[in-house]
């Protein structure tokens, strides 16, 4: 048993998946499942989030300006905001802008998630909720099984379907709550598109 998730409910899940997580997952997602029934709207989430990336941006800045002043701009933008980059760099460099890498894309997380339950909370405390669930599930399905927001509309019609589909389900499963494939696609998108949003939301370094 790891917190509230059983041997017998963890072994479905990885079924569902396809796949196997990295080690520690089953932990995280005890942790998440556990928070979910109480969750609650902080209206404070999204001006925190919103925060955070601008104070990281602007660390960014200064770290580029003093510890990299020749590198070029557009390269450096491109590493930290998870574009492809044809610049070279040593191995000590690479690390450091990986590092603030990792702390934007957490940044990006904290805000994609913050706007989305927002959004749902204009339509109740349920709502809030689903999307809490929707949005911890994905960040689960992209860092520890490695797999994409994804799903497959069949060619011939019916309901769409994927991995990613019968994972979320049967997480809900197993909180006694039954979602369509169709309307778990719908929450999947709105993560997804809640997540390019908050992409989209990068500073412009200055040059001067």
């Amino acid at each position: 048993m790891a917190g509230v998730l059983s041997d017998r409910a963890w072994t479905g899940i990885c079924a569902a998946a396809g796949c196997a997580p990295d080690p520690g997952t089953r932990e995280r997602l005890a942790a998440i499942l556990s928070a979910y029934p109480a969750f609650q709207y902080d209206p404070t989430a999204l001006s925190q989030a919103q925060r955070m990336l601008k104070l990281l941006d602007k660390f960014a800045e200064l770290y580029r300006r003093s510890s990299l002043p020749d590198f070029p701009v557009d390269q450096f933008e491109a590493i930290f905001t998870g574009q492809p980059s044809t610049a070279l760099v040593d191995v000590t460099t690479e690390s450091k802008l990986c590092s603030l890498r990792m702390l934007r894309q957490h940044s990006e997380d904290a805000l994609a998630a913050a706007q989305f339950i927002s959004g749902a909370h204009r339509g109740g405390s349920r709502n809030v909720q689903h999307a809490y669930l929707y949005s911890e599930l994905c960040t689960l399905w992209l860092y520890d099984f490695h797999g994409p927001l994804t799903w497959t509309n069949p060619p011939g019609g019916g309901a769409p379907c994927g991995p990613l589909i019968d994972f979320i389900a049967a997480v809900f499963c197993e909180l006694d709550e039954h979602l369509g494939a169709s309307a778990i696609r719908n929450g999947i998108k709105s993560v997804r598109d809640g997540r390019k949003r908050a992409k989209q939301l990068s500073f412009r370094f200055k040059t001067t």
